[in-house]
């Protein structure tokens, strides 16, 4: 039975492999794009969107609690050659009744703030996330801030709720 099985299972492992997914994404143009997709090892080559070109830029970070806190998730940040950047943020933090997560980011000294969107969670768990495609320059962009607020659209950004430093990834 073990010299059957053995087999049947490699059979099914390598199956899986090299595996790839179709894609179709609507350029705005009326046009829609296919694409194929296959799953890569993160740094092996740069990456090359099919609407933005080339990624010029990679940064990443462990997103922690502060301030009492408990919240963990990460960040990352792509900016491609057409200029655009793309802020991605994951973070698994309680939901607060009432309350709202809201994503920053922010240079070093945390002098300027870049609103990036209220964190939603679908499931209404613990696992909450927020995208920002944007066409503004954030190469000075260093950290990423949540914040608990009581307005999705907060003046400014509020009390801390978790962190991250971005770490660029040199290609």
């Amino acid at each position: 039975m073990k010299k059957f099985l053995l087999p049947l299972l490699a059979c099914f492992l390598l199956s899986a492999c090299g595996k790839s997914d179709t894609v179709t994404i609507d350029t705005g143009s009326g046009k829609a794009l296919e694409v194929q997709t296959y799953n890569t090892v993160m740094g092996t080559k740069h990456l090359t969107d099919p609407v933005h070109g080339k990624e010029t830029q990679f940064a990443y970070g462990a997103v922690s609690g502060v301030e009492g806190t408990k919240a963990n998730g990460v960040t990352y940040l792509h900016t491609f050659a057409d200029g655009v950047s793309v802020l991605t943020v994951n973070v698994n933090i309680l939901p607060v009744p009432g309350k709202h997560f809201i994503a920053w980011a922010t240079d070093e000294a945390g002098m300027s703030y870049t609103y990036a969107g209220e964190l939603e969670s679908v499931l209404n768990d613990a696992r909450h996330t927020v995208t920002l495609t944007t066409k503004q320059e954030v190469k000075n962009l260093a950290r990423v801030v949540v914040t608990i607020e009581s307005s999705v659209h907060p003046g400014s950004a509020g009390q801390h709720a978790a962190e991250a430093t971005l770490k660029v990834v040199k290609k």
